[in-house]
């Protein structure tokens, strides 16, 4: 399965470019998006990680029916470390005492990493 770091990399890289010069279609974005391929890992405290279970399953498009790609199955000791890391993360003000420009060259960044 293809790499989301470079993924996403490659679709806010094309994003932030052509915010610079002209505006996004939404025929852009979904040209975009359809480049995207989830692995089915979840996002917590600033790692994509597997799923205590190992599980996943197919995460279907509510417009169509198609196969949108593997998502993690979570469960409570997942969502458990996700809340807590949110938690720690708002309360400790990496991301909430942040201005909206700071947040945003965190976010450019992330999608460059």
């Amino acid at each position: 399965m293809a790499d989301i770091t470079h993924d996403v990399r490659f679709f806010f890289r094309k994003i932030v470019q052509e915010e610079k010069g002209n505006r996004m279609t939404n025929k852009l974005w979904h040209e975009r998006a359809a480049t995207l391929k989830m692995d089915g890992r979840a996002f917590i405290a600033g790692q994509r990680v597997w799923a205590k279970s190992e599980q996943q399953f197919d995460n279907h498009s509510p417009i169509d029916g198609r196969n949108l790609g593997p998502v993690a199955r979570c469960q409570s000791e997942d969502v458990d470390l996700a809340v807590i890391a949110a938690r720690n993360a708002f309360e400790d003000g990496r991301w909430a005492g942040k201005a909206p420009a700071a947040r945003k060259r965190v976010l450019i960044k992330f999608a460059d990493l």
